[in-house]
């Protein structure tokens, strides 16, 4: 009984790693979206000075004159916006914790192992892993 305990042990413990492994790579993807916005806004005010002058003759021969000047004003605006997006996705090392049994004689109870594999072109990843039963070998993994 003691022997069957210690083995469920083992497979909780697997589990839990699993678990583990999983939030851990989750959550700590190296995966880097940075967007930055730069907006320029530029205006600009243009003035125009005229002076009129005006003389006017009367008919007794007095001049009178009127000086007026003419201000126009034109506000000219350009708004240049430039957006920048940075995306980086590094390829992933994946960590795995695993747990078996073997079905054929279930008294020889749980083998928990490890598996690590790395994305090595587009969708295909190659990994190692191994078990506490001494048996060890490679992976071959194609993403979709």
């Amino acid at each position: 009984m003691k022997a069957f305990l210690s083995k469920n042990w083992e497979a909780v413990i697997g589990i839990l790693m699993l678990v583990g492994c999983f939030y851990w790579g989750r959550h700590t993807a190296p995966t880097k979206v940075e967007t930055k916005t730069i907006t320029v806004e530029v205006e600009k005010i243009k003035q125009h000075q005229n002076t009129v002058i005006v003389e006017k003759v009367n008919k007794d021969g007095s001049k009178e004159t009127t000086t007026r000047i003419v201000t126009d004003t034109n506000k000219d605006t350009t708004k240049t916006s430039e957006q920048n997006k940075l995306v980086e996705k590094k390829s992933p090392l994946n960590i795995y914790a695993l747990a078996g049994i073997d079905i054929t004689n279930p008294a020889n109870g749980f083998t928990v192992g490890a598996h690590i594999s790395k994305q090595l072109l587009g969708p295909v990843s190659l990994g190692v892993f191994g078990f506490t039963n001494k048996t060890a070998g490679i992976s071959l993994g194609l993403n979709f």
